[in-house]
């Protein structure tokens, strides 16, 4: 009864009515069309960034270790250079695991006081990364964690691997 009643007031409204609604129906279209293209042109505001990361072993401490299954964990801290677009000297804390089959992971939290796009602060990143065994290559994915000051609202994502003397990484990124 209800689905008739409604037909029927459509059906029975008057063209000025039937206008306005077609209207509205137009409007939220092109709202819809604008979020879209919005979203695509956060895309193209992106920018690629790349460089390379030296862990500085003079300054590398273990925090603590553990034992656990034929595994060991341990945590720690070190200093890290930076070149490219994110410059700078950070500071690093982090948590290697080095499992009984020889392989290895790798979970680091780095902040980076720098300046990127003629903006400074300090990027807070997470590294996960793996290796094989001793002596292999390593790879992993970086995630920009947060951004402070002129840097804030920056957001990115990329990779990093093994290279002569350090990590090289790559990725993209953009502010929002």
């Amino acid at each position: 009864m209800l689905r008739k009643l409604q037909s029927a007031v459509v059906r029975g409204m008057h063209l000025r009515a039937r206008t306005a609604l077609f209207a509205a129906f137009v409007t939220c279209m092109l709202a819809a069309l604008s979020v879209v293209s919005t979203s695509g042109a956060r895309a193209e505001t992106s920018m690629p960034v790349q460089g390379k990361m030296v862990w500085d072993l003079t300054t590398l401490q273990i925090t603590n270790s553990i034992g656990a299954g034929g595994n060991t964990i341990l945590w720690g801290t070190t200093t890290v250079y930076v070149t490219g677009n994110f410059g700078g000297t950070a500071t690093d804390s982090w948590r290697e695991t080095l499992y009984r089959t020889g392989a290895f992971s790798l979970w680091d939290r780095m902040a980076i006081p720098t300046t990127l796009d003629g903006k400074s602060g300090t990027v807070t990143m997470l590294l996960a990364g793996r290796a094989a065994s001793p002596g292999s290559y390593w790879t992993g994915e970086w995630v920009i964690l947060r951004a402070t000051d002129g840097l804030e609202g920056l957001h990115g994502v990329g990779t990093w691997w093994t290279a002569n003397l350090g990590y090289d990484f790559s990725g993209e990124v953009h502010f929002v």
